[in-house]
Protein backbone atom coordinates (compact mmCIF):
# COMPACT_ATOMS: atom_id res chain seq x y z
CA UNK A 1 0.00 0.00 0.00
CA UNK A 2 1.13 3.78 -0.71
CA UNK A 3 1.40 6.14 1.88
CA UNK A 4 -1.72 7.97 0.68
CA UNK A 5 -4.01 4.83 0.69
CA UNK A 6 -3.34 4.79 4.77
CA UNK A 7 -6.59 4.57 6.52
CA UNK A 8 -5.38 7.06 9.05
CA UNK A 9 -3.55 9.21 6.76
CA UNK A 10 -6.91 11.24 5.84
CA UNK A 11 -7.74 11.30 9.68
CA UNK A 12 -4.64 12.90 10.72
CA UNK A 13 -2.87 15.08 7.73
CA UNK A 14 -4.63 18.07 8.18
CA UNK A 15 -4.40 18.38 12.35
CA UNK A 16 -0.30 17.80 11.20
CA UNK A 17 -0.59 21.01 8.96
CA UNK A 18 -1.94 22.71 11.57
CA UNK A 19 0.10 21.54 14.00
CA UNK A 20 3.27 21.76 12.52
CA UNK A 21 2.37 25.50 11.44
CA UNK A 22 2.11 26.24 15.58
CA UNK A 23 5.12 24.15 16.62
CA UNK A 24 6.99 26.28 13.27
CA UNK A 25 5.84 30.07 15.17
CA UNK A 26 6.03 28.51 18.81
CA UNK A 27 10.12 29.24 18.72
CA UNK A 28 10.17 32.40 16.95
CA UNK A 29 7.45 33.86 19.48
CA UNK A 30 9.18 32.34 22.29
CA UNK A 31 12.44 34.19 21.65
CA UNK A 32 10.54 36.91 20.84
CA UNK A 33 8.26 37.88 23.42
CA UNK A 34 9.30 41.25 23.83
CA UNK A 35 7.92 41.86 20.36
CA UNK A 36 4.80 39.73 20.86
CA UNK A 37 1.75 39.45 23.50
CA UNK A 38 3.48 37.40 26.22
CA UNK A 39 0.55 35.11 26.02
CA UNK A 40 1.54 34.61 21.75
CA UNK A 41 3.71 31.17 22.98
CA UNK A 42 1.08 29.59 25.34
CA UNK A 43 -1.70 29.97 22.85
CA UNK A 44 0.59 28.48 20.40
CA UNK A 45 1.79 25.55 22.65
CA UNK A 46 -2.11 25.01 23.18
CA UNK A 47 -2.67 24.67 19.74
CA UNK A 48 0.17 22.12 19.65
CA UNK A 49 -1.59 20.48 22.68
CA UNK A 50 -4.80 20.01 20.99
CA UNK A 51 -3.99 18.90 17.98
CA UNK A 52 -2.17 16.46 19.17
CA UNK A 53 -4.57 15.09 21.15
CA UNK A 54 -7.00 14.89 18.68
CA UNK A 55 -3.83 13.30 16.15
CA UNK A 56 -3.26 10.75 19.18
CA UNK A 57 -6.91 10.31 19.65
CA UNK A 58 -7.29 9.71 16.01
CA UNK A 59 -4.56 7.60 15.44
CA UNK A 60 -5.95 5.21 18.67
CA UNK A 61 -8.82 3.74 16.17
CA UNK A 62 -6.64 2.20 13.73
CA UNK A 63 -3.48 1.40 16.24
CA UNK A 64 -4.65 -2.51 16.21
CA UNK A 65 -4.13 -2.78 12.77
CA UNK A 66 -1.11 -1.07 12.68
CA UNK A 67 2.14 -2.67 11.10
CA UNK A 68 5.10 -2.67 13.30
CA UNK A 69 6.86 -0.08 10.47
CA UNK A 70 3.28 2.30 11.54
CA UNK A 71 3.58 1.54 14.95
CA UNK A 72 7.83 2.55 14.61
CA UNK A 73 7.11 5.44 12.14
CA UNK A 74 3.77 7.09 12.99
CA UNK A 75 2.22 5.85 16.34
CA UNK A 76 5.44 5.42 18.66
CA UNK A 77 6.45 8.96 17.21
CA UNK A 78 3.15 10.83 18.16
CA UNK A 79 2.91 9.56 21.35
CA UNK A 80 6.61 10.44 22.18
CA UNK A 81 5.92 14.09 20.82
CA UNK A 82 2.52 14.05 22.84
CA UNK A 83 4.12 13.09 25.98
CA UNK A 84 6.59 15.91 25.79
CA UNK A 85 4.00 18.47 25.21
CA UNK A 86 2.03 17.50 27.87
CA UNK A 87 4.84 18.25 30.08
CA UNK A 88 6.10 21.32 28.20
CA UNK A 89 2.69 23.27 28.50
CA UNK A 90 2.10 23.58 31.95
CA UNK A 91 5.92 24.71 31.83
CA UNK A 92 5.12 27.23 29.05
CA UNK A 93 2.52 28.12 30.87
CA UNK A 94 4.37 28.70 34.53
CA UNK A 95 7.24 30.28 32.24
CA UNK A 96 4.72 32.71 30.72
CA UNK A 97 2.78 33.47 34.02
CA UNK A 98 5.92 33.93 36.12
CA UNK A 99 6.68 36.95 34.01
CA UNK A 100 3.67 38.75 36.05
CA UNK A 101 5.15 37.38 39.22
CA UNK A 102 7.11 40.68 40.98
CA UNK A 103 9.53 40.85 43.53
CA UNK A 104 6.75 42.71 45.76
CA UNK A 105 4.94 39.34 45.90
CA UNK A 106 4.97 38.61 50.00
CA UNK A 107 5.46 34.93 50.94
CA UNK A 108 2.12 33.89 50.71
CA UNK A 109 1.67 34.76 47.28
CA UNK A 110 4.92 33.09 46.50
CA UNK A 111 4.00 30.01 47.82
CA UNK A 112 0.41 29.98 46.74
CA UNK A 113 2.13 29.98 43.09
CA UNK A 114 4.51 26.58 44.56
CA UNK A 115 1.39 25.11 45.55
CA UNK A 116 -0.19 25.48 42.14
CA UNK A 117 3.72 23.81 40.74
CA UNK A 118 2.56 21.13 42.95
CA UNK A 119 -1.17 20.57 41.61
CA UNK A 120 0.13 20.79 37.99
CA UNK A 121 2.81 18.15 38.76
CA UNK A 122 0.11 15.81 40.77
CA UNK A 123 -2.14 16.72 37.39
CA UNK A 124 0.17 15.36 35.15
CA UNK A 125 0.95 12.32 37.57
CA UNK A 126 -2.98 11.41 37.46
CA UNK A 127 -2.90 12.16 33.74
CA UNK A 128 -0.35 9.49 33.14
CA UNK A 129 -1.74 7.02 35.22
CA UNK A 130 -4.75 7.65 33.31
CA UNK A 131 -3.31 7.12 29.62
CA UNK A 132 -0.84 4.36 30.42
CA UNK A 133 -4.32 2.53 32.39
CA UNK A 134 -6.65 3.33 29.58
CA UNK A 135 -5.02 3.62 26.65
CA UNK A 136 -2.06 0.94 27.67
CA UNK A 137 0.56 3.44 26.36
CA UNK A 138 3.49 3.26 28.34
CA UNK A 139 5.16 5.65 25.69
CA UNK A 140 3.55 8.79 27.07
CA UNK A 141 3.85 7.26 30.60
CA UNK A 142 7.40 6.66 30.66
CA UNK A 143 7.63 10.37 29.15
CA UNK A 144 5.79 12.17 31.54
CA UNK A 145 7.04 10.11 34.45
CA UNK A 146 10.84 11.21 33.17
CA UNK A 147 9.40 14.72 32.77
CA UNK A 148 7.43 14.65 36.45
CA UNK A 149 11.00 13.33 38.32
CA UNK A 150 13.17 15.77 36.55
CA UNK A 151 10.89 19.00 37.44
CA UNK A 152 10.19 17.46 40.69
CA UNK A 153 14.25 17.05 41.71
CA UNK A 154 15.15 20.72 39.87
CA UNK A 155 11.94 22.52 42.30
CA UNK A 156 13.36 20.39 45.47
CA UNK A 157 17.31 21.70 44.66
CA UNK A 158 15.97 25.26 44.95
Amino acid sequence: RTYNSRPYNEAISFWYIFNYLALTLWPVTWALQGEYPRAAPLVLMIIILLTLVIIYIRLGKFSPAASWMEYVFVHFPTQLYLGWILVAAPVNAFVTFGGYVSADYNEAQLDAIRIAGIVVLVALLLLEVAIVAMRRDPVIGYVLLWASIAIAIERWEQ
